[in-house]
């Protein structure tokens, strides 16, 4: 779960920075880092049919290895956008789900420590 929290930030930012006007070797890179980011994503949510196939629209939009081009970057920056947006939103996501385990796991250790001032 950390790990896709990870991947999730990275891509994003790299996403927003893909706005600016860089060189032809960024987005080389953008597109293998984004493609293998929103695979690992998509997979780790399989069982979200609506964010699996979310993830792997983008990875084949930002497939490295055959290429989708767009040729205007007005076409890519809402590209890019909409999925640094999609990126963020599962990353602020897993925070959510891992906040609601460790309340939960607090909750049940409480729970234990009573039990065992009872059973003293």
């Amino acid at each position: 779960m950390k790990s896709i929290k990870w991947i999730s930030i990275l891509c994003a930012i790299m996403l927003i920075i893909a706005i600016l006007p860089l060189p032809i070797g960024y987005y080389n890179i953008l597109r293998v880092v984004i493609f293998l980011g929103a695979l690992f994503v998509g997979i780790s949510n399989m069982g979200k049919t609506y964010w699996f196939i979310t993830f792997l629209l983008i990875a084949i939009i930002f497939n490295p290895f055959l290429p989708i081009y767009l040729k205007e970057k007005s076409i890519w920056i809402p590209l890019d956008i909409i999925s640094a947006i999609c990126f963020i939103i599962i990353g602020i996501n897993i925070s959510k789900q891992k906040e609601n385990q460790n309340q939960e796991s607090s909750d049940e250790s409480d729970s234990l420590q009573r039990d065992k001032i009872f059973n003293k």
